[in-house]
């Protein structure tokens, strides 16, 4: 790290940061905290240390949570929901996988683990969704802890990084339900963690519900009108006809609310010139209008 400290010469001068305390909580995940000073006084940095490399340089409150620990709370809690490992999943795949934990990055410093419930959610006329959940780690401050629900149709390897910052996957259903981040703060447990996984799992299992009223409901002139001042024109679909003229929607049909939700998510997601971040938006604004509980869509 470099300070300016002449402006007649303008050369800078190197500090020489030595290690202080050595925190070796974390010893048997091959991990180190080293805690920095600067001419033996204390700075507000510490070094994390991975396998005897420098992992990264993060402030001294950052509380390191290791990958592994959050594998063993996310295993424990996939049991006690009722899901299965991601690997272990019994229907249907597009490619399979022979693990649910993942290391990603150029360090391998970043976790990933996929669980899902093998019976499909009924949302009714024979129309059936699973339900997965994913935690998402790091130990190099990269990410933030995240954790999140997400439906599909079909499994598949490249969903190693589903729900991570809220994002899902432009096909096959593959949407995510809710997600919650926490940040790597002195009050992160893997106790705060276990629970936060239980409330976002019961959150997606409750949004699932709200999908199964959406299939029993059909579409409504009210409706229609809720959902054209939540969206704009170009994602309403063709069944609904407006005269703006006259002030005045009409139905070409009255769908099931499920098919109507579905145009309208479509349309949204695959649109390529609108950035995550408005996409996001339009959902939080039509999960208003089809009356999913804002609660329940918590981020």
């Amino acid at each position: 790290m470099r300070d300016k400290t002449s402006t007649a010469t303008k050369d800078p001068t190197i500090y020489t940061f030595t290690v202080g305390k050595v925190d070796d909580k974390w010893k048997s995940h091959g991990l180190q905290e080293q805690f920095l000073q600067h001419k033996g006084t204390d700075v507000p940095f510490k070094a994390i240390i991975q396998k005897g490399q420098l992992a990264s340089i993060v402030g001294d409150k950052y509380k390191l949570l290791p990958n592994e620990e959050m594998f063993s709370a996310a295993d424990e809690i996939a049991t006690l929901v009722g899901a299965v490992p991601f690997s272990e999943f019994k229907g249907s795949w597009y490619q399979k996988v022979d693990k649910h934990t993942f290391l990603t990055g150029e360090k391998r410093a970043q976790g990933h683990a996929l669980y899902a419930f093998d019976d499909p959610y009924d949302l009714g006329k024979g129309d059936t969704i699973q339900l997965g959940f994913a935690v998402h780690n790091s130990i190099d401050s990269s990410l933030g802890l995240s954790m999140s629900t997400f439906t599909f149709r079909h499994a598949c390897a490249n969903m190693v990084l589903i729900g991570v910052k809220g994002r899902g996957q432009a096909f096959d259903d593959r949407n995510v339900l809710n997600y919650v981040t926490k940040r790597h703060t002195k009050n992160l447990t893997t106790d705060t963690l276990k629970q936060t996984m239980l409330n976002v799992v019961e959150q997606g299992r409750a949004i699932i519900g709200e999908y199964k009223r959406l299939q029993k409901e059909t579409l409504t002139i009210a409706t229609a009108r809720e959902l054209i001042k939540a969206v704009p024109k170009k994602y309403i679909p063709s069944y609904i006809s407006i005269d703006k003229k006259k002030d005045k929607v009409t139905l070409a049909r009255a769908p099931a609310m499920w098919e109507v939700y579905n145009d309208l998510t479509a349309g949204i997601w695959h649109n390529d010139k609108t950035g995550y971040t408005s996409k996001k938006a339009m959902f939080d604004s039509l999960h208003k209008a089809v009356k999913i509980a804002p609660q329940v869509m918590s981020r």
